[in-house]
Formats: C-alpha cells, sequence, structure tokens
C-alpha cells in the first residue's frame, strides 16, 4: 500500500474470485504505452573463444607431462648397443 501511494500507483487485492475478476477488469482499462528499450544481443555466439582458450591451455598443459613420462619408458639405445658389443 506504502508502495501504491508513494508512486502515485493502485494497491489490488483480491480475497476471492469476484475481487480478481474486478482487478482484471481495472487491469484492462489501464492505457497501454510503448516504451522504448535498448538491448544488446550479440549477432554471433561468443562462447567458442573461451572454450577454445580452455582447450588450448589443457593441451598445453598436458603436452610437456607426456613428453616427461615418454623419455622415462623409452630404454636408452646406446646402453643396448654397447652390450651387444
Amino acid at each position: 500500500k506504502t508502495v501504491a501511494d508513494t508512486t502515485g500507483g493502485k494497491y489490488f487485492y483480491a480475497a476471492d474470485r469476484d475481487e480478481l475478476q474486478s482487478i482484471y477488469e481495472e487491469l484492462d482499462r489501464i492505457e497501454t504505452r510503448e516504451v522504448e528499450t535498448i538491448s544488446y544481443r550479440p549477432r554471433r555466439d561468443l562462447f567458442h573463444w573461451p572454450l577454445a582458450a580452455g582447450f588450448i591451455l589443457g593441451i598445453a598443459y598436458h603436452i610437456p607431462m607426456a613428453l616427461r613420462r615418454e623419455k622415462k619408458t623409452l630404454p636408452d639405445a646406446s646402453s643396448e648397443y654397447e652390450e651387444a658389443a
């Protein structure tokens, strides 16, 4: 009620269906007006940029780890050659 009084609006309270119907009729009588809104919506999706950055960072993080693991598992070729000779 206080907000309606302060802003010059109306306060509605519907205790039953008849009062609710009268509120809807009052709302239908209120004249509508056009409101100009400004909104920005990108013309194309931009989610792929952070997704690509995350993918590249993930690959950059895992490549050195995979190379280190590969070095540990490969046998040393020079030691095998010396044993054969």
